[in-house]
């Protein structure tokens, strides 16, 4: 998944905010998004496995500015978490159709039991 467009729209959601902000942006480790403000983190997707909430980050940004102390971000984007559930829901299903091909092998082999063997038939000189 790229980032990038995710850090540029919180940029962008920031410095609507707060127009003096320095937004500064570094890649870092793969899969990771985090948040710092004046060196305090108050996100990291690692921990959460979800975005934060752009607009959250701005309103921290913002009581920042006023004078406020930094605080954590409490609120996560949805998105992600639906992915989460989407995958989750998939994993269930994926394997309630390795259950269903276990069940139709047994079946099978149950019918392939039940049919009469009849020695075979000589061939007719």
């Amino acid at each position: 998944m790229r980032v990038r467009p995710r850090y540029e729209e919180l940029a962008r959601v920031i410095r609507s905010k707060v127009p003096q902000a320095e937004v500064v942006g570094a890649v870092g480790r793969r899969t990771s998004f985090e948040v710092s403000i004046d060196g305090t983190l108050i996100h990291s997707k690692i921990q959460t496995m979800s975005f934060p909430d752009f607009d959250e980050v701005a309103d921290i940004v913002s009581s920042v500015d006023s004078g406020e102390a930094v605080r954590q971000l409490t609120a996560v984007t949805k998105a992600n978490s639906t992915i989460q559930e989407e995958n989750v829901a998939l994993t269930r299903r994926i394997q309630e159709e390795r259950e269903a091909v276990v069940r139709l092998r047994v079946q099978l082999q149950q019918a392939h039991k039940s049919i009469p063997h009849h020695p075979p038939v000589p061939p007719v000189c």
